[in-house]
């Protein structure tokens, strides 16, 4: 006999508004989700294991008298005033995730005798960005143009940061399930303030300018203390709708955008152009934004703080610019099959806390299982050679 169960309409409703679906997907085909919602019948253990698993709900929750309040697990710096009431089940999972990630980190630094983290809260609103910028610049040896690409760039601040006690995580997916990716549209990255593991992630769908940008304006989050998650102003925030940001997010755009883009820089290569740049074109912008390894419309509000371009002709630019810059990331968020598995692996971990995990757990302070559960990979074998790619990279 087939045992089946009551389920609260307006819990399975929830679960489906949390996965962002309706009852008519395809993936339902098999199930009878639209009879469950109008109690004309009830699913089995079976159906209903199956439709947690598509809706990336806890199996146990669906068992609840009424759905759940679930509140943002971070701040939200995105807007001033207009940000969504939730976030993504998938920012959501990632945000909890990462926490657990930084609580054992923590545990393990302390454990270990190592100090809190210098840079974490030494800096406030009142700092001036571009000079922080400079001092955080030099501190980390760090010189624009350094590197030829946006590949080679990510590479290079991501082993920085790294080497200067931040734990950096970089994923375009949910684990390793690339059916559920981030969306660039909702956040560009978040921050985990905590003196011994200050934690960044950056979200993988952007283009590698993009994280390039919002590794360093997390990284601003964090020399003032905050944790939250961000849409970096940077890549697509015009000028004339800065003031809807919060004050934190222009702080810490300015002080990315003056990391990699120094004054001092920008306005050599303007002299350098031809006429002494007084004829900036669309490409010039494109030659500088790739000397920089930043997107052309950091350079375009780089070169409008600078007094190096007009208002009028910042407009003119802004627009057709954007679009560019819009459809590029669009064509470089696209996934594709295959490839690497641990390349990508490395860079959702971090290298730190990767190396952290199979450290302590070959002392044995940490269990084997645990270290699986923390790193995500069931199986030995895949363990194993995980810790010799880390060793490797």
């Amino acid at each position: 006999m087939t045992v089946k169960v009551p389920v609260e309409p307006s819990v399975l409703r929830w679960a489906l508004d949390r996965a962002d679906m309706s009852e008519t997907e395809k993936a339902f085909d098999k199930l009878r989700v639209s009879e469950w919602l109008r109690q004309d019948s009830q699913p089995t253990i079976s159906q209903l294991t199956k439709f947690a698993q598509k809706t990336h709900v806890p199996f146990g929750m669906l068992f609840l008298s009424e759905p759940p309040v679930e509140e943002k697990p971070l701040a939200d710096f995105r807007f001033r005033g207009s940000a969504p009431e939730k976030y993504s089940a998938e920012l959501t999972e990632t945000i909890l995730e990462q926490q657990r990630r930084q609580n054992w980190y923590r545990d393990y630094a302390i454990a270990r005798g190592l100090e809190v983290n210098e840079y974490v809260g030494s800096e406030t609103l009142a700092s001036n960005p571009e000079q922080v910028a400079d001092r955080i610049r030099y501190d980390f040896g760090y010189t624009p143009g350094m590197v030829r690409s946006g590949t080679e760039a990510r590479k290079a601040i991501i082993e920085l940061l790294e080497e200067n006690g931040f734990l950096i995580s970089v994923a375009g997916v949910v684990g390793s399930n690339t059916h559920r990716p981030y969306d660039p549209n909702e956040f560009s990255g978040f921050s985990l303030s905590n003196d011994y593991a200050p934690t960044i992630f950056v979200n993988g769908r952007d283009t590698k300018n993009a994280q390039i940008f919002t590794l360093l304006h997390e990284l601003g989050h964090l020399l003032l203390g905050e944790s939250g998650v961000s849409v970096s102003g940077g890549e697509e925030v015009h000028q004339q709708h800065a003031e809807q940001q919060a004050y934190n997010e222009h702080w810490c755009d300015s002080f990315a955008a003056h990391f990699l883009v120094p004054s001092a820089e920008i306005r050599k290569k303007v002299r350098a152009l031809p006429g002494d740049g007084d004829e900036i074109t669309e490409d010039s912008i494109e030659k500088l934004a790739s000397h920089f390894c930043v997107s052309v419309l950091t350079i375009l509000n780089s070169l409008l703080n600078e007094k190096l371009i007009t208002w009028n002709k910042y407009t003119k630019l802004y627009e057709p610019m954007r679009e560019q810059a819009i459809a590029y990331a669009q064509e470089s968020g696209k996934t594709s099959g295959g490839g690497d598995y641990y390349r990508p692996k490395i860079y959702a971990l971090g290298k730190r806390f990767a190396s952290a995990v199979f450290a302590d757990a070959a002392s044995g302070r940490t269990t084997y299982t645990e270290a699986h559960r923390l790193l995500g990979v069931p199986k030995t074998e895949t363990y194993e050679k995980l810790a010799q790619k880390v060793r490797e990279a």
